[in-house]
């Protein structure tokens, strides 16, 4: 089946209490956004997302994510335990990015593995859509997260922002899960959070 990509001159209309809402009326109209575009202009629609937005194109990128990164290391991405799904550490890399999943989106470093651009939002756009793809791979989905710990490197520099994301993904008191966000001084790659999640399972 060929493909149909979402042109930022087309228009989509409507008001959305979460970038999850927005995800889901896309998937059901079809549509995809092409991942090598890069032009993020800078203007911000938090609730009513128009083409062009931070939010929209942030949407669009992690609808076209369908799997998640492989594991670093010797484990597995998650494990059903009774009526629970236990995930690993789950961080923003993108799958497919090269043959060790080892993109990660808003980051690009020199020679000396110092920082050339950093993207801190597009990582938690990023790994909020890997934990999307591993719930939904093992059965779950993003509704049935009842927990999640948070591991942030820079917890003075990151937090507000990422307090200000995860509201738009958990919009509803009634039904966020539990939360701890903790500070570490480095994670295994050179990316700037990741989550522990714990979620129900049929």
């Amino acid at each position: 089946m060929q493909r149909r990509y979402l042109s930022l001159r087309e228009p989509l209309s409507g008001v959305f209490q979460s970038i999850i809402d927005l995800q889901n009326l896309i998937q059901a109209q079809g549509l995809e956004y092409p991942r090598n575009n890069s032009s993020y202009p800078s203007e911000v629609s938090q609730w009513t997302v128009t083409p062009g937005s931070v939010l929209y194109l942030h949407a669009m990128e992690a609808l076209n994510k369908s799997l998640p990164p492989k594991p670093v290391g010797s484990y597995p991405l998650a494990r059903k335990v009774g009526p629970l799904l236990l995930l690993s550490g789950v961080g923003p890399r993108l799958a497919g990015s090269d043959v060790h999943d080892s993109g990660v989106p808003g980051l690009e470093l020199d020679h000396n593995g110092n920082f050339k651009s950093f993207d801190f939002e597009a990582q938690v756009h990023s790994v909020f859509a890997n934990v999307k793809a591993i719930l939904e791979q093992h059965g779950s989905t993003w509704g049935q997260l009842v927990d999640i710990t948070v591991f942030l490197v820079d917890m003075n520099r990151d937090f507000a922002t990422f307090n200000r994301i995860y509201a738009d993904y958990f919009p509803d008191p009634r039904t966020q899960p539990c939360r701890t966000t903790l500070a570490i001084n480095r994670l295994p790659t050179p990316i700037a959070i990741e989550l522990k999640c714990i979620a129900s399972v049929e």
